[in-house]
């Protein structure tokens, strides 16, 4: 049973993530005439939500995430707040990250196919070419960098889409926070030798960690990863790159020229543009007179992840049954079904429970008393408190939290014909 947790204008259906300083949801939206849509919601930690720096960082990300729209980059839609907490609202991929994805052909001990590394490295190129190319109103470039691409942050949707993900620590000429010197940002196992040694950084910086990944996709191997952290920096810093051959003999002469120049130490020895890169790869893209494309990706995640997908589905019926508040409450009242879970706003609750508790005091309610509760039941939230929808306040009296009602109080709310009812929060 779904039980969603309201927050602002959506709803929490599950989480998807967490991490040190955010967590993100799996969240629903809904609008006129029956509009609904599924999307995520990553939303600031409480713990770190007074953390001026880490909160100015967080709203940087969503600025300039929100006009980046391109279909090899997840979208954002807003950056909005509710009570205390930031959040950002964008595009829900349901998939698996490379990562993932790699670390399951170790475990069946097999490669992941050319044209397949070919296909997903075009998709991280295009979008971060778009990024890296991307201007203001006036014209004047971005000069965005991502700073951490790697297998964690390309999201390879069911369908095929390959998706680059958080830009939470890109640089940029707009962001309000500025990376101080000898500070690190980014996976240590996919930085470039300039950004390790701290030298100044462009989009080409990226572009080194474009061939580190397409390096591990045809091999199967972790390039430049040691036995601990300085063994890795040391490494990327020498930039020397093993024959890839070494490990998978299909690999061309061709295809090896393009990682190794993908893989230059030099920037300027580097492929200056994603875009080129992409080009490059073109070639790579055919297999027995078939060009691998989203389809056949598709046809991949599918086999390897059939139960999973068989789940996602399930899930994804059991999120369209989920109706927005208005229309949950105004079906429970009319079914008086204790075995359905709803929802109503937390107006409605608290004044129902307020109702609720003077009765079982013995004090006066805040409405007409009912002197035979088995035979005329409390009237619902609604109509029990008139177009307010809210009693009177009781003068020295602390209004209850819709959160810390007493056993006894769920105890009546059963009693009426209505079932436990959460809002904020999963109820206990």
């Amino acid at each position: 049973m779904i039980k969603p947790i309201i927050f602002g204008k959506y709803y929490l259906l599950e989480p998807i993530n967490k991490g040190g300083m955010a967590e993100v949801f799996k969240a629903k939206e809904f609008g006129v005439e029956g509009f609904s849509r599924l999307l995520a919601i990553k939303r600031i930690l409480p713990d770190v939500s007074s953390d001026d720096a880490f909160v100015t960082m967080f709203i940087d990300e969503a600025r300039l995430t929100v006009q980046l729209q391109h279909v090899n980059i997840t979208q954002v839609y807003e950056l909005g707040k509710f009570e205390d907490s930031y959040y950002i609202a964008m595009e829900y991929i349901p998939g698996k990250d490379l990562r993932h994805i790699l670390d399951l052909y170790i475990a069946r001990h097999e490669l992941m196919p050319i044209p397949e590394a070919a296909f997903i490295t075009t998709g991280i190129c295009e979008g971060l070419d778009y990024a890296h190319r991307k201007c203001d109103a006036q014209g004047k470039s971005f000069n965005i960098v991502h700073r951490d691409v790697s297998p964690q942050n390309v999201l390879i949707n069911y369908d095929g889409w390959v998706k680059v993900i958080d830009f939470g620590i890109a640089k940029a000429e707009h962001r309000e926070t500025k990376t101080q010197v000898g500070v690190l940002k980014g996976k240590f196992a996919y930085m470039s030798p300039e950004q390790i040694s701290g030298k100044p950084i462009d989009h080409r910086s990226d572009i080194f960690a474009i061939g580190i990944m397409l390096y591990e996709m045809v091999t199967g191997k972790r390039l430049f990863i040691g036995d601990n952290d300085m063994e890795t920096l040391r490494n990327i810093i020498k930039a020397k790159v093993p024959n890839p051959k070494k490990y998978n003999p299909l690999i061309s002469d061709e295809l090896e020229a393009i990682i190794r120049k993908a893989l230059a130490k030099e920037p300027d020895e580097r492929y200056q543009w994603a875009s080129d890169l992409a080009e490059d790869l073109q070639p790579f893209l055919i297999h027995n007179n078939t060009i691998f494309g989203r389809k056949q990706l598709s046809r991949v995640l599918h086999e390897f992840y059939a139960d999973d997908i068989a789940v996602e589905q399930a899930k994804m019926k059991e999120f369209a049954e989920v109706k927005p508040p208005q229309e949950s409450a105004n079906e429970m009242i009319a079914n008086a079904n204790p075995n359905k879970t709803c929802v109503i706003s937390a107006a409605e609750y608290s004044a129902y429970l307020e109702h609720a508790k003077a009765q079982e005091s013995g004090q006066q309610a805040t409405v007409a008393a009912r002197p035979h509760r088995e035979e005329t039941p409390p009237p619902p939230p609604s109509a029990a408190f008139g177009d307010a929808g809210q009693p009177p306040a009781q003068p020295g009296k602390r209004q209850p939290s819709a959160f810390q009602e007493s056993d006894i109080l769920k105890n009546n709310l059963l009693r009426d014909g209505l079932p436990e009812l959460f809002i904020g929060r999963n109820h206990p």
